[in-house]
């Protein structure tokens, strides 16, 4: 097994997560339009890959069309999902489920990879979905909304898990680097399918609303590219995941000690809400210690 230190790359990307999904919150309070800042994310991702290509190392084999094209397209469905689920749906029942994601990693690796996961990397992957129930939201929309919002879910935590799995399987094959470069350039190819949904939308936004817009974009770019780094140079999915669901923790942080810098009210929601996030935190940390026993 590889030195631990490369979940330092999960570990910055959570935190780095959070931020953004506190700015982008507050530009879609502002109307900005949600695909129009997905289309910018997956752009802003482009870019920071860019330098795997040509300062990476080129080992592997030449790269087909549909491996890249496989992962690609399982990232933008499950962007798509996660967007759709949150928009559409109840937060409540939303992230818990988008968390799901650790578990059906687990199961690929097993079942695509053949590569056995440890009890302790199973212990860890439940004791992060209870977590994520704790830490979950306080929004109650109607009923109506329960079954599309776990459809959408699971469906996210579906796509992004096979195209982790599926990233771990074909990098040591067609090279790391060169591999996350051609997946992220089919991203934004594809991302432009996205354009109907936003195209007659306000695009230009003022300094207040549009620095914390870019701000956001190029957090999710940075913090992708180091997710993508983590599965591709060194594999271990279920733990990469692991430690990347420690974002539920952080947002807790951070918005407790800095919502009211970013126009987050949560920390308005109470003591007893706060002390179940921080219990719910406390979990994560176990699950983040039993990651770190196993490699």
């Amino acid at each position: 097994m590889h030195n631990p230190i490369y979940l330092v790359l999960p570990v910055i990307s959570a935190i780095v997560y959070t931020f953004a999904a506190m700015l982008f919150k507050k530009v879609l309070e502002k109307g900005v339009n949600l695909w129009y800042l997905n289309f910018l994310a997956n752009l802003g991702t482009c870019v920071f890959v860019i330098p795997l290509y040509f300062f990476g190392n080129h080992c592997g084999a030449s790269i087909p069309i549909l491996p890249p094209f496989i992962i690609g397209g399982l990232f933008i469905a499950g962007q798509a999902f996660s967007l759709i689920s949150l928009k559409h749906g109840d937060v409540s029942v939303a992230t818990p489920l988008l968390g799901t994601k650790v578990l059906m990693v687990a199961f690929f690796t097993v079942i695509l990879l053949h590569i056995p996961v440890s009890f302790l990397l199973w212990s860890a992957a439940i004791l992060t979905i209870f977590a994520l129930f704790l830490l979950r939201g306080n929004d109650s929309k109607s009923k109506k909304n329960f079954l599309p919002t776990v459809i959408y879910s699971l469906l996210c935590a579906f796509c992004f898990a096979l195209s982790d799995i599926y990233l771990q399987k074909w990098s040591p094959l067609y090279g790391p680097d060169n591999l996350v470069f051609v997946v992220f350039m089919y991203v934004t190819v594809l991302s432009i399918g996205f354009f109907p949904l936003f195209i007659k939308n306000k695009l230009l936004f003022p300094a207040p609303i549009f620095i914390p817009m870019i701000t956001s974009v190029i957090f999710i770019g940075f913090q992708t590219t180091l997710m993508a780094i983590a599965l591709s140079r060194f594999g271990n999915a279920t733990a990469v995941n692991i430690v990347f669901s420690s974002r539920g923790m952080w947002s807790v942080v951070f918005t407790w000690f800095l919502g009211n810098l970013l126009g987050n009210n949560e920390r308005l929601l109470g003591k007893r809400v706060f002390v179940k996030r921080m219990f719910g935190s406390f979990l994560i940390l176990i699950a983040l210690l039993l990651v770190l026993i196993k490699v």
